[in-house]
């Protein structure tokens, strides 16, 4: 009668493991995120072939330029880069002034970085020297973004 006893308790605590697990999860979810890594409507964008770990800003800036004098109307541009399941978006509005990076981490939560005022100059900055904030520019604000 202990042994069955015994034998219970143990299947019960197995399974409470089990449960747990799946409850709390590790790394990446397979349940579709609340928060998508895609430009939002209104934004022409471009598909890159360059992989996200390779997207170097002088890049973003280039691709920028050369979308802009194209279509020197747009006012959203966005260049998205993907690898797999690895997806980077780089997000430009001239109207607003404001430019936006989003990458998902390991753990599946997007990370945005957010540079206000002075795009233009911003994307100049970004062709000579490969980073958007300099001397008199504010420096990105950076969050996570959660499911």
């Amino acid at each position: 009668m202990r042994f069955i006893y015994a034998g219970g308790v143990v299947l019960l605590l197995i399974v409470g493991v089990i449960l747990f697990i799946n409850t709390v999860g590790g790394g990446k979810s397979d349940y579709n995120s609340a928060v998508k890594l895609q430009a939002p409507p209104g934004y022409l964008v471009i598909r890159s072939g360059v992989s996200p770990e390779k997207a170097e800003n002088s890049l973003i800036a280039e691709i920028i330029i050369q979308t802009r004098l194209k279509n020197p109307s747009q006012e959203k541009i966005a260049v998205e880069f993907r690898n797999n399941d690895v997806i980077s978006i780089f997000m430009i509005d001239f109207g607003k002034d404001v430019m936006q990076k989003r990458m998902e981490n390991a753990s599946g939560t997007i990370v945005e970085s957010t540079w206000r005022g002075a795009v233009g100059r911003r994307i100049d900055l970004g062709m000579k020297t490969g980073y958007f904030s300099g001397e008199g520019l504010s420096d990105s604000e950076n969050k996570n973004l959660y499911h």
